[in-house]
């Protein structure tokens, strides 16, 4: 997916800065805090728990950003029949089970087990970005020199997540290392 202009805000409580970068042509974004360098992921991680990314988000000042950030894959797998049994949703796991509607042969049906899986890929090395500013328009002798893009490099651990902006939180992650 294509990204479209970021957001970027200095979190000078989580000694953090953050980077949502919103996909065109769909209601999500993804959101990237990378801690100072003084800080650290662990911490960064711990005071997040306080912390809505939509609040987050709605902050957040548009402006110029270069950006960097490494590429990575990852992947989660948990096997959840344990949990919907503690839910109490034993049957669907026995004989006693009702799922014989779902073929067209009159043969017993049953979960055998429930797996989610989720996988993030960002192949993007760096993305330069800039956003839309309102402009006032004055009369000047000169005209005014254009600020430089201010830097987001993602050049040590960071937290990561896909937001969407309807039904909230897709997918959240960290980065630690390079492969």
């Amino acid at each position: 997916m294509k990204k479209t202009p970021e957001k970027r805000n200095s979190l000078d409580r989580l000694e953090a800065t953050a980077l949502r970068m919103n996909y065109s042509a769909c209601n999500m974004a993804m959101i990237v805090i990378l801690p100072d360098e003084k800080s650290s992921l662990t911490r960064l991680e711990k005071q997040l728990t306080d912390i809505s990314l939509e609040a987050l988000s709605s902050a957040m000042n548009l402006e110029k950003v270069d950006v960097k950030i490494p590429s990575f894959t990852a992947e989660f797998q948990q096997e959840l029949s344990q949990v919907f049994i503690q839910m109490g949703m034993k049957r669907m796991f026995s004989g006693q089970a009702e799922l014989g509607g779902m073929l067209k042969s009159q043969e017993s049906l049953c979960v055998s087990k429930i797996v989610h899986k989720a996988f993030i890929e960002v192949n993007e090395v760096g993305t330069k970005a800039a956003a839309a500013t309102a402009v006032a328009a004055t009369f000047r002798s000169m005209p005014a020199p254009l600020r430089p893009p201010k830097a987001f490099h993602a050049n040590r651990p960071f937290f990561y997540a896909i937001n969407d902006n309807t039904h909230g939180l897709l997918f959240a992650g960290h980065f630690v290392t390079a492969d």
